[in-house]
């Protein structure tokens, strides 16, 4: 029986970032992909796929052994794909960014909370909660004004909240300047960080153009389209789990990847979804694997 250990990830959007769900949105022809809950998210296929790119083309090593085969390019030989060693978990929004009278806060919920324990607890990090207390906040009011109504909604911040970031943020991920992310966190309610996000995602009006000639472009009739950006500074949480025999190699490319730039999603050839990873310390997780590593992670 093989173990497996755990890590926890922590990635930063550094320019807008679209990880497409696949679908038309009712106002939004390319929205992002969301959870059940309607909270943007990014699935594990789309982490993997960056860390190939990243392993092939920018490190220029061999993937395969980590991640397995790509199935795209085994699909004519009629067989199912190596497995590789390394495993993600779908990446959880953790901190989501707002300008409030000129500066610049972090807005958490109870459930973005609930999916950060989760997370840690894979982690060996299962000590490690938050406690909720409805009457220790403090609380400063924003106005939310949205198609058909105006909404007073509260931020809500304690010491508490600033002790359970500050053991992420700083014990964890060892973040510099994670002080100052820290003293602009602030507690909504859920329904309102979605309210919130739906408001303050970017949406982008894009057309395609077709070449009529030298230099001479026109745009294509009916090519208008919106895409949807989550924005920079958005802070999602995510783990990554491997086989113990390939644990020294997978830190060293964590260890790669955290002095350089993650491109995660869609349109990176016009700078969108570069991504700064920072990688966790924690009490490494060993399980032992009667059943497949995706149950596991689920």
């Amino acid at each position: 029986m093989a173990r497996i250990v755990t890590i926890p990830l922590l990635l930063r959007t550094l320019t807008p970032l679209h990880v497409g769900a696949g679908r038309r949105g009712r106002e939004v022809d390319l929205p992002v992909q969301r959870d059940s809950k309607e909270v943007p998210m990014i699935p594990s296929t789309s982490i993997r796929g960056t860390f190939r790119t990243f392993i092939r083309y920018v490190l220029g090593e061999n993937d395969e052994e980590l991640l397995g085969e790509h199935v795209g390019e085994i699909r004519h030989l009629l067989r199912e794909p190596r497995q590789g060693k390394i495993y993600f978990t779908d990446a959880y929004l953790f901190l989501y960014p707002l300008t409030h009278n000129g500066r610049t806060i972090y807005l958490t919920s109870r459930y973005c909370i609930y999916r950060t324990t989760n997370i840690l607890s894979l982690c060996g990090l299962e000590d490690l909660k938050c406690k909720i207390e409805i009457n220790d906040y403090e609380k400063e009011n924003i106005i939310l004004r949205t198609r058909d109504k105006v909404i007073n909604i509260h931020l809500k911040y304690s010491n508490n909240l600033k002790s359970f970031f500050t053991q992420v943020l700083e014990n964890i991920y060892h973040i510099d300047n994670a002080g100052r992310i820290i003293e602009s966190i602030r507690l909504v309610d859920d329904e309102y960080l979605i309210e919130i996000i739906n408001q303050h995602n970017l949406k982008v009006r894009r057309i395609a153009l077709r070449d009529e000639g030298y230099i001479l472009k026109k745009v294509e009739e009916g090519a208008l389209w919106c895409e949807e950006y989550v924005p920079s500074n958005t802070f999602f949480i995510l783990a990554v789990a491997c086989y113990e025999d390939v644990l020294s190699k997978l830190m060293n490319i964590l260890r790669r990847v955290e002095v350089s730039l993650l491109q995660v999603g869609g349109r990176e050839t016009i700078g969108k979804g570069f991504c700064k990873l920072y990688v966790g310390t924690c009490n490494y997780l060993e399980n032992t694997l009667s059943y497949s590593s995706k149950s596991i992670l689920q």
